[in-house]
């Protein structure tokens, strides 16, 4: 906590004007926790001298940020136009019958979850997803299913 703490206050003061330290100390309570949490937000609040509900509407307004645990690999399955023409709903219907859960659930062994996002500017290579923003073009259920498997097996978060 106190690493974590001396890192806000450097971040602090490399972006001095106003509330522009606030992205970067959530970016920061995210690369801690993994999403942003009560504690975080609030050493957040009181480092940058800011209230604690601003924190929290700040880190609730952006897609990036999350208020609550997700899985070690965190899915974003696209699902505008052009991706659901091209099998987004699949993907959403293998996490929801072959692992389980449903959209913003961790899968019990805490490794997986997706959530539903609108655009993430790949609709030339549709379906796409983002894996702990790693980019995931043309993803179909048979390769989502195959990866799967092998992030099972690796463990360390990175396709082959």
């Amino acid at each position: 906590m106190e690493k974590l703490r001396e890192d806000i206050r450097k971040i602090k003061e490399e972006f001095k004007k106003g509330k522009t330290a606030l992205i970067p100390a959530l970016h920061r309570v995210v690369e801690e926790y993994g999403y942003v949490n009560e504690e975080g937000a609030k050493l957040v609040a009181e480092e940058l001298d800011i209230s604690l509900d601003h924190v929290i509407s700040v880190a609730s307004f952006y897609q990036f940020f999350k208020l609550k645990p997700v899985g070690k690999y965190h899915f974003q399955i696209c699902t505008g136009l052009t991706c659901m023409i091209n099998g987004a709903l699949d993907l959403v219907h293998y996490f929801n019958r072959e692992l389980g859960v449903r959209e913003n659930e961790v899968t019990p062994d805490g490794l997986f979850s997706y959530e539903i996002v609108q655009c993430i500017g790949c609709g030339d290579r549709a379906p796409a997803v983002l894996m702990n923003d790693q980019r995931l073009e043309g993803l179909k259920v048979e390769k989502l299913s195959r990866l799967i498997e092998e992030l099972k097996a690796k463990g360390d978060g990175s396709p082959s």
